[in-house]
């Protein structure tokens, strides 16, 4: 089997061998690259030999042209660059470190020989390296580093192919793909939280992705993150589950949510969008173009954060897994796929740790191993850690390579792994193979295959140098043509979005997004355009030394990147190809004349060279004023600091002339203090000696002490005279100093003038562009025909083919402003005008667009085109809808909410002319219902409220009416009807009334008495007694009888 991977040459376990003898090798071993599609699975410790293996079995699948994937979390695989065809000393010795008692060119000689030999040994010649070295190309990527080739891992992935069919078809393939997204994360957004605690956060992020996934949204890239902050701050969904949104998670954490996510676009976490894209097809596409197998080497030693390896080997498995589902089936393999050590950091920080462990590694690996098979993608997994891997997960894996186990409990847990997933036949004898694998040496290794076959074999040597790379080695192994390659080319590459067709569904719903929901369109034409730009930065400067400056002065300015369009015309994609020849740029340009840079490149076929022109002459004047801005600075700063140098010179002489004068001060103030005493005391002498002139008493001696007060006093003048001509004379000195420390700043200030008017005038600056690069940007355009019954229009449309972002501006018919680019088209479904957001009107009854001219406004506060009915309250005549419309019962009458009657009695809505008010108990009724009047004030009156007289007969309210004491009859409030007692003051009628025959007063039965003389009714006060002798009653008599 010639055909087959060659790994080495078989050797019998049994053989007895001294620990210092090697083994006896028999016939080389094979394995059917068949079998790489049932997976690969490589178990051993440290040191023996597995990650080797690994590295055979990609040079093996290289050789046959199957490219390769490689993860690299230690930094062990980057050394397949290293591949010495000729097996010179020479080419050893720039990788190699002294041994103990060796120099490196000894190491670097027993090196090669060792490599010859044991190359030799192995049937391996030198024409296989030769061959290896010319078809294979080996790329080292770093994601977050510079050290080999920028990888940019979005936090993010693209959808994969077709994912609404996917949907359909396979749902839960799709939701566990989101819910590893979004659990890969949260891990980076909360490396130091568990995931329990942000479970909420992680269900809002998947309902977000899915709809978004759905709806074709990005969310890829630095525009994606962007995108997702957004939706995140004002979710697209209004329930999550049966809960508001709000309800399930406040607005202040889906805020903090959204910081968290912003976090990833500052500082060292931009790292991670620099470079080129994760894109399988792409990279694949990339470094074979001179018919070379790619081998791609994803190298995470620089990756010191387990959650971050753990994210990374998430991203590539999901790539991978995109990859080969837009690829589809195949039976042979096409590509493989090498994670080595898939145990991780062991325990739940494995890339596929046992259960429960389930860290956003292990589903897209799980997703491999059970569907790579079908699409021609071989998996290769190696571990030192058997306890910390998933067996039963591991179950698709029909190759088992056991390499050394130290311990018993390793080589049971393998064995018993190969058992639960029924790997070991009847016929293998489990106590037999446990000895023979604890028997092997570094190198060897025990083969079972899907077949049920075991083969013992010792691993063949390498083709390429096994070493561990530093950063600095892994810079220097990569070529520089390949960073150019790779970052020239990706901009040239067509969008996934580049072609539209008549009538093609893609097109019809591509177009369809950007106008609002129920608009009806027609495509009548759709295409794409390419649109080439030039992305490039300008960097500048000047600088100047001028004799009168201490140093010299400079301005750096750079500018981009900066996007401006070649052409004015679009340039269509035929004329892309045919004239401006893309593809030999790609190909040859690029690949093989390195030295030139990218303006060199296309400048022969692009007027990338006018357009320099313009920009240079159009910025030249803004960049001179930026440049005298950082130059005026500079010189002010300086001005500043020799005027300081000046200060510091006169100040000691100021501050020694400010002493002379303050000590002067100070004198002055002590002769001054002395004199006003000397003044004090000659006024008390002169006061003395009048006393004493009459009183006729002596005064010589009071006379002379007058006198030599008056002395004194004139010298203490005289010597504040003389120290105020001292002060005099030292603020004369320092006005001096002062004036002529003004003329030398003047002087300075008139120099740096003139110096920084010589410096600006001698500006001129020289732009330099540099990262140039051509983009061609896919422009869609379509024609879409709008119609509404007897309204039509054609609208020509023009969007960006690859983020969705219409070129064509359209202003609102309403406002004038222009249309958001971002939101869908408003079209008023009655003129077919253009609206904003603001003065698009959308009818409550039917749901159509319209503007103001061509709706109007009800009185419930709803907007309605004006094909809905509308009718006008009898009452205000304001706009009413069927829905706010009160209708009159009587006279059918429309009316509003604010003039419409409810009659109690009926419950009918009725107009003002057909309603009338109880004036008792304020209640509506309707004209239908029977009204009565009140006799006394006239108002009207509902049945419940009117109560009839029973004196006069006549309605009466219950305002107007009152009750008889006495006999409780109903009376209305006519005086002709009541009447009260003149003792109580209750209420009578007229058949009550009992009138005083002595006095005439109204009364009550309850104070009415009968004379007990003469009988007549009187009141008490009419009633008198006569009183016999001794207070004994004689008799009562009434005032009539008296």
């Amino acid at each position: 089997m010639e055909d087959g991977f060659h790994l080495g040459k078989r050797l019998d376990p049994e053989q007895l061998r001294l620990p210092s003898e090697e083994m006896v090798l028999g016939s080389p071993f094979y394995v059917s690259p068949r079998d790489l599609l049932t997976h690969v699975i490589v178990l051993g410790m440290t040191g023996s030999g597995k990650t080797v293996l690994g590295k055979i079995i990609i040079e093996e699948a290289a050789l046959q042209g199957i490219p390769s994937i490689m993860i690299d979390p230690k930094g062990d695989l980057a050394s397949m660059k290293l591949v010495f065809p000729s097996l010179r000393s020479e080419d050893f010795i720039s990788w190699v470190e002294a041994r103990r008692g060796e120099n490196k060119e000894q190491t670097a000689l027993r090196l090669s020989r060792l490599y010859q030999n044991k190359l030799t040994g192995f049937d391996i010649p030198k024409e296989r390296l030769e061959e290896f070295d010319q078809k294979t190309k080996v790329v080292v990527l770093t994601p977050r580093s510079t050290t080999g080739i920028p990888l940019a891992i979005s936090s993010l992935p693209s959808p994969p192919p077709n994912v609404k069919a996917l949907m359909e078809v396979e749902p839960e393939t799709v939701l566990d793909l989101i819910d590893t997204i979004v659990r890969a994360l949260i891990m980076r957004l909360f490396p130091r939280e568990p995931p329990e605690k942000h479970r909420t956060e992680e269900k809002l992020l998947d309902e977000i992705i899915r709809y978004a996934w759905e709806n074709d949204i990005p969310l890829e890239g630095i525009d994606g993150l962007a995108t997702l902050v957004g939706l995140v701050e004002n979710p697209p969904m209004k329930k999550i589950g049966v809960m508001d949104v709000d309800s399930y998670i406040l607005p202040r954490d889906r805020h903090e949510l959204a910081i968290s996510i912003n976090n990833l676009l500052v500082g060292v976490e931009k790292l991670w969008h620099v470079g080129i894209p994760l894109d399988i097809d792409f990279l694949l596409e990339v470094y074979s173009r001179d018919g070379k197998t790619p081998i791609i080497i994803f190298n995470l030693s620089e990756i010191s954060s387990l959650e971050d390896k753990i994210f990374i080997v998430s991203r590539i498995a999901y790539a991978v897994y995109e990859w080969m589902r837009r690829k589809g089936g195949s039976g042979e393999p096409r590509l493989c796929f090498y994670v080595d050590e898939i145990g991780g950091g062991g325990g739940k920080t494995a890339f596929f740790p046992i259960h429960p462990y389930n860290p956003p590694s292990k589903p897209p690996l799980m997703l491999l191993i059970k569907q790579a098979r079908a699409f021609g993608v071989g998996c290769v997994f190696t571990t030192q850690n058997p306890g910390d891997i998933d067996y039963k997960g591991l179950g698709n894996c029909g190759t088992w390579i056991i390499g050394k186990l130290s311990t018993s409990r390793d080589r049971e847990k393998v064995l018993q792994g190969l058992g639960d997933i029924e790997l070991l036949g009847a016929a293998v004898d489990r106590r037999k193979l446990e000895r023979q694998i604890a028997s092997l040496e570094t190198g060897e290794f025990v083969c079972k295959t899907k077949r049920g076959d075991v083969e013992f074999f010792k691993e063949r040597w390498l083709m390429s140098y096994h070493k561990t790379m530093t950063s600095k080695e892994i810079r220097e192994i990569t070529d520089e043509e390949d960073r150019r390659s790779a970052t020239s080319t990706i901009l040239l590459m067509p969008t996934k979005r580049a072609f539209l067709k008549l009538n093609h569904p893609a097109s019809l719903e591509e177009t369809r997004r950007h106008f609002r929901e129920g608009i009806d369109i027609h495509v009548r034409k759709a295409e794409c355009n390419y649109m080439p730009l030039l992305s490039f930065k300008i960097k500048t400067g000047f600088r100047k030394r001028h004799p009168f400056l201490s140093k010299e002065v400079k301005a750096d300015l750079e500018y981009g990147p900066m996007l401006v369009p070649l052409f004015k015309d679009r340039v269509d994609l035929d004329y892309v190809d045919e004239v401006l020849g893309l593809e030999k740029i790609v190909r040859d340009d690029l690949l093989e004349a390195v030295e030139d840079t990218a303006i060199n490149i296309v400048s022969r076929r692009l007027p990338i060279q006018t357009v320099f022109d313009e920009i240079s002459t159009g910025l030249r004047e803004k960049i001179k004023r930026e440049m005298a801005d950082s130059l005026d600075d500079q010189i002010r700063t300086e001005k500043e600091k020799k005027i300081g140098a000046e200060k510091l010179d006169f100040k000691p002489k100021l501050d020694e002339l400010d002493f002379e004068i303050q000590t002067i001060r100070d004198q002055m103030t002590d002769s001054k203090g002395e004199l006003s005493r000397l003044k004090e005391e000659l006024s008390n002498l002169q006061r003395e000696k009048a006393r004493r002139k009459r009183w006729d008493e002596p005064v010589v001696m009071i006379t002379k002490s007058i006198a030599s007060r008056q002395r004194r006093i004139n010298r203490s003048k005289a010597r504040i005279s003389k120290l105020q001509r001292k002060i005099d004379s030292f603020n004369s000195q320092k006005k001096r100093i002062l004036d002529s420390h003004d003329r030398k700043i003047e002087l300075l200030e008139e120099q740096f003038n003139s110096v920084k008017k010589e410096i600006f005038e001698e500006i001129e600056p020289k732009l330099i562009f540099e990262d140039t690069i051509v983009i061609f940007v896919p422009i869609c355009n379509a024609d879409v025909d709008v119609k509404d019954h007897e309204t039509s229009k054609i609208i020509h449309l023009e969007w960006n083919g690859y983020n969705g972002v219409r070129v064509t501006s359209f202003s609102c018919h309403e406002c004038g402003t222009d249309i958001d680019r971002f939101s869908p088209l408003n079209l008023c479904l009655v003129c077919l005008e253009f609206l904003c957001e603001e003065h698009a009107q959308i009818c409550a009854e039917c749901g159509k667009i319209t503007c103001r001219e061509h709706s109007w406004l009800c009185d419930c506060g709803r907007v309605h085109c004006v094909s809905e009915e509308q009718m006008k309250c009898k009452e205000c005549k304001s706009l009413l809808c069927s829905k706010c419309r009160h209708a009159c019962k009587i006279c059918g009458a429309s009316l509003c909410s604010n003039h419409v009657y409810v009659c109690a009695m009926c419950s009918k809505n009725v107009c003002r002319e057909h309603s009338w008010v109880c004036g008792s108990c304020g209640r509506t009724l309707c004209s239908k219902e029977k009204s009565y009047v009140c006799s006394v004030d006239q108002h009207l009156l509902c049945e419940d409220c009117m109560l009839v007289c029973d004196d006069c007969g006549e309605n009466v309210c219950e305002k107007h009416s009152v009750k008889c004491d006495s006999c409780e009859k109903t009376l209305c409030k006519k005086e002709s009807h009541v009447t009260t007692c003149a003792i109580c003051g209750s209420l009578m009628c007229n058949s009550c009334l009992i009138t005083c025959e002595g006095c005439g007063k109204p009364l009550c039965a309850r104070h009415c008495v009968k004379c007990p003389n003469c009988g007549k009714s009187v009141c008490e006060s009419c009633l008198k007694i006569e009183k016999k002798f001794l207070g004994l009653i004689k008799k009562q008599k009434c005032v009539v009888c008296r």
